[in-house]
């Protein structure tokens, strides 16, 4: 997923440093686009962190067990 969306970023940032003009419209639809990226990606973070934290919690515990 990460991949997928570094991969949509890049192509958003190919479009906005083409060499030719790019409209006022076509840059507000990649602004659109670069929130919704920078949104899933602050998603997928917080969801590994949680997953970590998760797994670091549950290790602490067995380690204390023995």
């Amino acid at each position: 997923m990460i991949l997928g969306l570094a991969l949509e970023f890049y192509s958003i940032q190919q479009t906005l440093s083409s060499g030719g003009a790019v409209s006022a419209a076509i840059k507000a639809r990649c602004k659109i686009e670069i929130d919704r990226i920078e949104k899933q990606f602050e998603d997928c973070i917080a969801f590994l962190l949680r997953v970590l934290s998760s797994k670091l919690n549950v290790d602490t515990f067995l380690i204390w067990q023995i």
